[in-house]
């Protein structure tokens, strides 16, 4: 039964993980990488004029402006824009700045917990219900996605509402396959690497629950057409040219020289790599954008709690018990058939809600072991205290991390955002900025922070004094030469070449190879770094 402290100990857990999620979003990660720069841009420009701002392919200086946008074209490739329309309250309230860009992230993974800890709690009981909440909360894999943005945010929270969605279909209530359906759909347009999640997940789930297939009834077919709304335009543009240019980049498939055996192999290798106790334990994935620097995805006291709750809601027959584990078996099919390090964090994010609720329902479990046994000793209130403290020691090394570590600075494109900080702060009128195209998204971090008027730069352009060059094309220093006093140059540098304050390499080369982020360094003339 569920008592009023409970509801009070839930709302305590929810404040918890939104101050976790919420905390100096715009210090933390200290940099600004350049998806959130064209997100937060986009997500004020639909504040603010109803419309996005897209380039052409080429990233040049051809501007148009898209009003309402389903999907919007960023240099070439098609993403919702989901995140853009979610972050429209937060720019409305607080202006475009780095922290706001980053609110709708910190907002999803807060509602997460929220909705697990309310499923949960209803379906495993209160006790396990609120361990749940509290390890979602604290599981560095799903911290670590909260607080930066990006559309992978929304996977753990429309997971939790499928999940709810399926609890309403085993007690038999109308909403529950509406909410399943409708969820599933949203998720497979809001992050096109969720797509494989959605499609094998849902192959499973229409297994697993044949049964009240059979009986759903007019809910079950709302369900179906409210997941086709997203569904289908979201298919056809990703069946036009270009729709799918992403995937062919990183596909194993379509790398030359690869035969169907050998990337069925590597596919393979990639997806086991996502079950290694040592990468999800203790290292993770090693781009400091998906896992804290020096930690793994989930806390190394998982490693214990995890199988302990894995096997108790098989064993007991809890409610979802088998809807997770097929979520936790597919969640790393996105990743396995690309290309990069593995495990890749991001793409295999459908794993981290399952783990992070096996780990509260195995704390849970080993507290009333203990306190069974143990009652006069309090043994159990040692536990909890020992594991929360666990949990905060990871956040604690992300505050650390993520202001003042190198590496993550430069996965987070920290130099860049210190350009154009710079570049907006002392820029007088008549000065020329000469930025190298060689730096990915320039044009959005320029039109973030110099905050330019959608339509007007789609009617004007970036401005008659910002020039975009090629450096590789520009072998004799024209423009260089060209530089007259007051000038800028916004060139990238690799960062085991960049120095640091106390003029040491930022990065040592083979970190700096591993995180493959450029530097970025503005000047003035005459050259004052």
């Amino acid at each position: 039964m569920i008592r009023p402290v409970h509801w009070l100990l839930l709302a305590v857990i929810v404040f918890g993980a939104g101050a976790m999620r919420f905390a100096d979003l715009g210090g933390r990660p200290a940099g600004l990488f350049r998806d959130e720069a064209e997100k937060g841009y986009n997500g004020w420009a639909l504040a603010t004029t109803g419309g996005a701002i897209e380039f052409d392919p080429s990233l040049k200086t051809q501007i148009r402006w898209h009003p309402l946008p389903w999907m919007i074209d960023v240099v070439g490739v098609q993403t919702s824009a989901t995140y853009q329309y979610a972050s429209i309250p937060f720019m409305w309230a607080g202006g475009l700045t780095v922290a706001t860009a980053r609110m709708a992230a910190a907002a999803a993974g807060t509602l997460a917990v929220l909705v697990i800890g309310l499923l949960l709690m209803h379906a495993w009981g209160p006790g396990a219900g609120l361990a749940a909440a509290l390890w979602t909360a604290l599981c560095p894999w799903h911290l670590v996605f909260s607080r930066w943005a990006l559309q992978g945010a929304f996977t753990p929270l429309f997971m939790a509402l499928v999940l709810a969605g399926l609890y309403g279909v085993e007690q038999r209530r109308r909403w529950g396959w509406p909410l399943a359906w409708a969820a599933m759909g949203w998720l497979f347009y809001t992050y096109s690497g969720a797509q494989p999640l959605v499609l094998a997940w849902g192959f499973f789930l229409l297994i697993i629950y044949r049964r009240e297939l059979l009986r759903g009834g007019w809910p079950l077919a709302v369900g179906i057409a409210l997941f086709l709304i997203p569904v289908i335009p979201t298919i056809v543009v990703t069946l036009r040219p270009g729709g799918s240019a992403r995937w062919s980049n990183v596909s194993i498939f379509n790398q030359p020289g690869a035969t169907f055996l050998s990337a069925s192999l590597v596919f393979i290798k990639n997806y086991l790599a996502h079950f290694n106790p040592v990468a999800l334990f203790f290292h993770g994935d090693p781009n400091p954008r998906h896992c804290i620097p020096g930690a793994g995805q989930l806390a190394p006291i998982d490693l214990v709690l995890l199988p302990i709750g894995l096997v108790w809601t098989i064993r007991a027959k809890k409610p979802l018990a088998w809807a997770l584990l097929a979520a936790w078996l597919c969640g790393p099919l996105p990743a396995a058939p690309t290309l990069g390090g593995m495990p890749h964090a991001l793409r295999a994010l459908g794993m981290a809600l399952p783990s992070a609720v096996w780990g509260g329902a195995g704390l849970w479990l080993a507290t009333r072991y203990v306190r069974e046994r143990n009652a006069r000793m309090h043994l159990d209130k040692l536990l909890w205290a020992a594991a929360i403290a666990v949990g905060l020691s990871l956040f604690a090394l992300y505050w650390k991390t993520y202001a003042n570590d190198p590496r993550a600075q430069v996965a987070f494109e920290k130099g860049e955002r210190d350009a154009w900080v710079r570049i907006a702060r002392d820029y007088k009128p008549g000065q020329r900025v000469l930025v190298s195209i060689q730096i990915p998204y320039a044009q959005y971090f320029q039109l973030f922070f110099f905050r330019m008027d959608p339509r007007k730069a789609a009617d004007r352009g970036l401005g008659a004094d910002f020039y975009y060059f090629d450096i590789a094309l520009d072998k004799k220093n024209q423009f260089m030469n060209q530089m007259r006093p007051g000038d800028w140059m916004v060139t990238p540098v690799v960062p085991w070449r960049a120095l640091s304050p106390s003029g040491e390499p930022l990065l040592p080369r083979e970190e700096s190879e591993i995180i493959s982020e450029n530097w970025v360094m503005a000047w003035q003339k005459p050259y004052t770094p």
